[in-house]
């Protein structure tokens, strides 16, 4: 698990396609896990945070399996729409690291904060809606 997830709150009508999609499951889970804080509600930015003692790999890795995991739960549930991109952020000391998790691999690149905001404000907000009233297989 990833230390740090920023949750999406959708309006009404987003969540009630959500809630729709979660029902026709067996976990109900918009995501890789069943944890309930974060059953319900997407989270497109996830943060792993390691103290200077710990590994920048432990940190990579640990990011890359929770990514992989998120993706993989998503393209589970079929759609005719590309994963979105995903910024993650690796935490290592004071030393913060964006990347962004891509459908087809990964690349780095630095962008401000309120980039990503604005990001997951407008197009994570699009994509989940359609993302949610697309889906035609449920594992």
């Amino acid at each position: 698990m990833v230390d740090y997830a920023l949750l999406f709150l959708p309006d009404d009508g987003v969540q009630s396609r959500i809630d729709a999609l979660l029902v026709r499951q067996k976990h109900r889970t918009i995501k890789q896990t069943v944890y309930e804080a974060l059953r319900t509600r997407p989270a497109p930015v996830f943060i792993e945070t390691k103290a200077s003692t710990g590994t920048v790999a432990s940190s990579h890795v640990q990011l890359a399996i929770w990514t992989v995991a998120w993706q993989e739960r998503l393209r589970a549930m079929a759609t005719h729409r590309k994963l979105i991109t995903a910024p993650v952020f690796q935490v290592y000391g004071n030393v913060w690291q964006v990347l962004f998790a891509v459908d087809n691999g990964h690349e780095m690149v630095s962008l401000p904060l309120a980039v990503v905001a604005k990001s997951v404000e407008k197009d994570f907000r699009d994509w989940i809606s359609g993302f949610s009233s697309d889906v035609t297989t449920i594992p």
